[in-house]
């Protein structure tokens, strides 16, 4: 359950500094691990939307977001990558704020502990990723429309968001009968 508690207007605002930092610094980047494959892709995207696939396995919410990038934005890669970034990197600190009891101690472990890095390496799994992470809270209230709203989009994104359809099962009580059923 998110925790009820005011954060004061200095961590605040030192938060939203380092969540400043951390996407520019992520999203600035022009070489890492699979970054130029994913800025070639976008250089040779067409924005024919009749051109989108919609199998899950074609990551079809990524393509209609660089589609909407490369139309509305620019037609640099750059700021495919950088905004990915930002969306990850904000929504996981977002996160961090909502349902940390030391929130400054689990943002540097959100920095310290790859877990940031990750999103150099892996745009596309990283932001299905944060996707869930907001669709987390909506499990934990039981708003399951908005919940499974969210992981549709998460999955077409990237299909490795699918392993949270689960997720109602768990809601419940961490260790019940549906989780003793599930792991057998």
């Amino acid at each position: 359950k998110a925790l009820k508690r005011k954060i004061s207007f200095q961590l605040d605002l030192i938060i939203y500094i380092i969540t400043i930092i951390l996407a520019l610094y992520c999203g600035l980047r022009t070489s890492f691990n699979d970054t130029a494959v994913y800025m070639k892709n976008f250089t040779e995207l067409n924005t024919n939307l009749s051109s989108v696939k919609l199998e899950i396995s074609e990551n079809p919410g990524f393509v209609l977001l660089q589609i909407f990038v490369k139309r509305f934005i620019s037609t640099n890669p750059q700021w495919l990558i950088l905004i990915c970034a930002t969306i990850t990197v904000y929504l996981n600190i977002q996160f961090i704020k909502e349902y940390s009891i030391n929130v400054g101690a689990s943002v540097f472990l959100y920095m310290t502990s790859c877990v940031y890095m990750f999103a150099f390496a892996a745009v596309k799994q990283t932001l299905a990723t944060a996707l869930m992470m907001i669709a987390f809270t909506f499990a934990v209230e039981k708003k399951w429309i908005r919940f499974y709203m969210i992981l549709l989009i998460a999955v077409s994104i990237h299909a490795f968001a699918f392993v949270f359809v689960v997720t109602p099962l768990f809601v419940r009580s961490a260790w019940g009968k549906w989780s003793y059923t599930i792991l057998f």
